[in-house]
């Protein structure tokens, strides 16, 4: 397994303050921020505006629809990243997303767990093992 090549993959997919991870000898991980950009801002908008009933506050147009639209975009978009990375470099890989609790954040922290194919590991035992 080629770390640099695995960074250098998911880097080119866009993902930003990529962090490597001590952890295990067979187990590379890598902590990032997936960034939403302007149509993916605009699209949970323009969701959140057309199904949130105009007698609801400001606060549940947040948490009942921008918000879950968004961190659905985000879990959608790095699965694929990290299986689009599983498949180019015949890796066993794994990834948690941490849902955005601030509007203004702008971002979704996940982080990525790779090993060759035959290791086994459990994504959230290992998240919480490097407190994420």
């Amino acid at each position: 397994m080629n770390n640099k090549e695995i960074l250098e993959f998911m880097v080119d997919e866009g993902i930003s303050n990529l962090e490597e991870i001590n952890y295990s000898n067979d187990i590379f991980i890598i902590k990032f921020h997936y960034n939403f950009d302007e149509y993916e801002i605009k699209a949970a908008r323009a969701f959140a505006d057309g199904e949130c009933n105009k007698n609801e506050n400001r606060g549940d147009w947040y948490s009942k629809y921008y918000l879950p639209f968004l961190n659905d975009i985000a879990r959608d978009n790095v699965e694929a990243m990290v299986d689009d990375c599983m498949d180019e470099f015949s890796l066993k890989a794994e990834c948690l997303i941490h849902d955005i609790k601030d509007e203004e954040a702008g971002y979704s922290e996940a982080i990525a767990a790779f090993s060759e194919v035959g290791n086994s590991f459990d994504i959230e035992t290992v998240a919480k093992a490097i407190n994420f």
